[in-house]
């Protein structure tokens, strides 16, 4: 009882802190970087037009729901190559849930919250925040871009543990490239990516629980399934042998 109640604070304490850096982001951080992004040079807006593509959401979770249904398929054909089938179905749902819950999450927020775009130019004593709104030019924040980015690197970075540091870099590029391109102010971003790295931890732990893709370990740590990995080296020890 203790323990969870001690465990309630610290997480309170963390989402007040939070907060109030959002809130001093939005002060003193959000448009001072918003003005100088404006003067990025041509060649920069244009690379980093072409790295922002990748934050659509539907690019990731769509071919993982795929995979997901063919590994599904190849799981239940009663081979030697079924627990990698299974263990790789399990993954691919893992993506689809982080990834594609996320970016519900962020969604329903950015209209209720519905805060204008840097580029929206209001009035002198306009409202930067409309409450409920449809507008795709007020749904600045969160950013669902750095969401994604985020969301698909966190992911990764635990599916591929080896390419862990060059996929988290790439991730925080891939966010910060919405301020660049003029879309987005940096807490858009900070909270698009809080997000998307929460929801991913939340479904990683909720996935080990119930002993898909991931297993809690006795100290309360989280791992790959050995399974996927140990089944793989004995599919390409097998492939090789035959091409011998």
């Amino acid at each position: 009882m203790a323990a969870t109640r001690n465990r309630t604070l610290f997480a309170l304490l963390w989402l007040s802190i939070a907060a109030l850096a959002v809130v001093l982001l939005m002060l003193y951080v959000d448009r001072t970087v918003s003005a100088a992004a404006r003067m990025a040079p041509e060649t920069v807006v244009t690379i980093f037009g072409v790295i922002t593509f990748f934050g659509y959401s539907w690019l990731w979770w769509g071919p993982a729901a795929l995979l997901f249904a063919v590994f599904l398929a190849l799981s239940r054909r009663p081979n030697l190559h079924a627990l990698y089938y299974r263990w790789a179905a399990e993954a691919a749902a893992f993506v689809v849930a982080a990834i594609g819950g996320s970016s519900i999450v962020v969604g329903i927020i950015k209209r209720v919250v519905g805060r204008a775009r840097p580029y929206v130019e209001l009035p002198p004593e306009g409202d930067a925040f409309s409450w409920f709104v449809l507008n795709d030019d007020l749904q600045s924040f969160p950013s669902g871009h750095a969401d994604t980015f985020l969301s698909v690197a966190t992911v990764l970075s635990w599916l591929m543990p080896r390419w862990r540091w060059p996929i988290l870099l790439a991730g925080v590029v891939g966010a910060f490239s919405r301020v660049v391109l003029h879309v987005h102010y940096v807490s858009d971003i900070a909270v698009g990516g809080a997000i998307g790295v929460g929801v991913a931890v939340f479904m990683r732990a909720w996935f080990a629980d119930h002993g898909w893709a991931f297993r809690r370990r006795r100290d309360g740590s989280i791992r790959l399934k050995p399974v996927g990995r140990w089944t793989l080296m004995r599919v390409r020890r097998r492939l090789l042998r035959r091409r011998a």
